[in-house]
């Protein structure tokens, strides 16, 4: 008797001091929804801010650091570091094999780790982690836990959990760091008889999240799951991605492309709350079922065909010390303009039309500024800034 209550006296040690991320729905998406609204800012200025001309292949995106702003060329490897007025400041790595050189193809995904080091990733699960002057530190490639390494996967023996499903998202593939040992990155399943084209199980059971250890480099585990919104629907593989943001307490905000709310998580990923108000479009979604998922040349034509028709959220983004959430939505058949949502806390301050893609992606004082505006025709890089008053509820 007392040997077995010690084992149980155990196991409930164990099993709280390791992060359990397989939740039930109920953990998931029921928490209360606290979403309020009181209108503050009707306008803002927004400024075009112009770089320095640089040679790269402008196809990249930028991120923000303390006080300096980077642009990482996708294609060339090339990281440029910029003040807060676009003005140069240095040019660092490119594609090779030296000791300050990356040695990956086509750079997919990039992280400033808490340390302040270097992590990029790139197209074939290779990752690639650079010091803080950017010489190379590792170089290794993701370690998927295959659960059925040696089964064929069948409907009979279909399980969720299975790493073999998945793959990162690569059209959402946003890395957040809770230290500098580990990284989230999301992403999605392509199976034959998982996937989201043509299988509910997917929109009912997939995960959303992987984490990343970077240390022995193995995926530690997959967890999260999509809205129950997309089952209110039929195979809305068109908007099968989302957008996520962690911060300092390793809260999780995470907002759904066809869903009005931001669901906000602990750091067990538990549903604490959610808040949010629809955008000014008309909720109507492009569904498709195709059993040929093969092909994806049909997938994209109809996708580009159908998707800009409808409205859909786009990117959030959150400011701590603000207290404020930035979250952008695409409204229908828009050339000029999309939709930017400014939550103070959980209250909805402003709603406002933005130019078309528009994404916050950081500050520094007194702006807050937009992913990159890439011009190959111009070869020009831009980003838009504009800056808020002190907000109060």
């Amino acid at each position: 008797m007392m040997k077995k209550a010690f084992l149980l006296l155990m196991l409930a040690i164990v099993s709280c001091g390791k992060n359990n991320f397989t939740k039930n729905d109920s953990d998931l998406f029921n928490a209360k929804n606290i979403s309020k609204k009181n209108i503050l800012i009707n306008k803002i200025k927004i400024d075009t801010l112009l770089f320095d001309s640089i040679e790269s292949s402008y196809s990249g995106f930028l991120k923000i650091y303390k006080n300096e702003i980077n642009f990482i060329d996708r294609r060339f490897g090339w990281f440029f570091t910029f003040d807060k007025n676009g003005k140069l400041i240095s040019k660092k790595l490119g594609q090779g094999g030296g000791p300050k050189e990356i040695n990956t193809g086509y750079i997919d995904a990039y992280k400033r780790l808490p340390n302040g080091k270097h992590l990029f990733i790139g197209s074939s699960y290779d990752v690639h982690i650079h010091k803080n002057d950017f010489e190379r530190e590792k170089t290794f490639v993701m370690k998927w836990n295959f659960t059925t390494k040696d089964h064929k996967i069948t409907l009979d023996n279909l399980d969720p959990l299975n790493h073999k499903l998945y793959s990162p998202h690569y059209m959402n593939f946003k890395l957040e760091a809770p230290s500098s040992d580990e990284i989230y990155f999301p992403i999605e399943a392509k199976h034959l008889l998982f996937n989201s084209f043509n299988s509910k199980k997917y929109y009912e059971d997939a995960r959303i999240f992987a984490k990343l250890n970077l240390n022995n480099g193995k995926i530690e585990t997959l967890f999260g799951k999509k809205s129950r919104e997309y089952l209110k629907y039929k195979y809305l593989g068109f908007y099968d991605t989302f957008d996520y943001e962690t911060d300092s307490k390793g809260r999780f905000y995470v907002s759904f492309q066809p869903d009005s709310l931001v669901y906000v998580y602990n750091k067990n990923y538990k549903n604490l709350y959610s808040f949010g108000n629809s955008g000014r479009f008309k909720t109507e979604f492009a569904e498709f079922n195709s059993k040929n998922i093969n092909n994806n040349n049909e997938f994209i034509k109809e996708a580009n065909k159908k998707k800009p028709k409808t409205g859909f959220y786009t990117m959030i983004k959150v400011f701590e010390k603000q207290d404020l959430l930035f979250r952008s939505y695409h409204k229908p058949n828009s050339k000029r303009s999309d939709g930017l949502q400014i939550y103070k806390g959980t209250t909805l301050v402003a709603d406002l039309d933005v130019p078309s893609w528009f994404k916050v992606i950081g500050y520094i004082e007194p702006y807050f500024y937009s992913e990159a505006v890439l011009s190959e025709d111009e070869l020009s890089l831009k980003s838009y800034r504009f800056s808020l008053p002190n907000l109060k509820e």
